[in-house]
């Protein structure tokens, strides 16, 4: 549907989601041959500030041109080096598992504390091996992969996974993540069968939340956890 290599399993609700959260700031990691910025960019929806992190020099052009406002060529993990920066929406997409597991999980939770919302699409049991490491598949990351984030939603069809992750940054959002999972259930697309990629079962989008909440006595204003 939006183009590149990648399977269209879940281009439907990452457009829906998108569109219902209407980010003011994306950052698009690992794009690609910018799938997800002409998904953003043919959202209906005020259009975001676009930003791509882009490791192959060449792709620099291609990119601006589909509508990326800028390009940094550079490695995810330098994204570390600014730790002051911050976005409303951040995109994995068909890049996480290219990742060593132990980098993959830095990145993650560094973002975690820097985003709004983080999605991750991901795919397991598809072998890729190439001579430059970071072009093949290097990590698996099945639903307990995120157990250590505390709320998040994930949808899984065929071998494909869908994670949206509210970042700490969430509770500044004015779209909270039940209400994200509420409407993408609620969509047609979720019951059909859109794609080849896609196996014919509908497609579920589950809540896992395990925010503490812990009481504390009136008049009493501590933050213990974001909602």
């Amino acid at each position: 549907m939006y183009g590149g290599y990648s399977f269209t399993t879940f281009d439907d609700l990452c457009a829906c989601v998108l569109q219902y959260i209407k980010p003011e700031r994306v950052l698009d990691i690992g794009p690609g041959e910018g799938k997800y910025g002409r998904m953003v960019r043919s959202c209906d929806m005020p259009q975001p500030h676009l930003t791509a992190v882009e490791y192959e020099p060449l792709r620099r052009d291609e990119l601006l041109a589909i509508g990326y406002d800028e390009v940094r060529t550079m490695s995810a993990l330098d994204l570390m080096k600014k730790p002051e920066e911050e976005f409303d929406f951040v995109i994995l997409g068909d890049v996480i598992e290219h990742f060593r597991k132990s980098e993959g999980q830095d990145l993650l939770e560094y973002l975690n504390y820097r985003c709004k919302y983080m999605l991750i699409v991901t795919p397991e049991a598809m072998p890729m091996s190439f001579p430059n490491f970071y072009e093949g598949h290097n990590s698996l990351w099945r639903p307990e992969s995120m157990v250590w984030h505390d709320l998040w939603a994930h949808c899984r069809n065929a071998t494909m996974h869908f994670y949206l992750l509210r970042g700490y940054l969430g509770p500044n959002s004015p779209v909270q993540l039940a209400h994200v999972v509420e409407h993408a259930n609620a969509q047609p697309f979720m019951g059909m069968r859109t794609s080849p990629n896609q196996s014919p079962l509908p497609r579920t989008l589950s809540l896992h939340d395990t925010v503490i909440r812990d009481p504390y006595p009136p008049g009493h204003h501590v933050h213990y956890r974001a909602l």
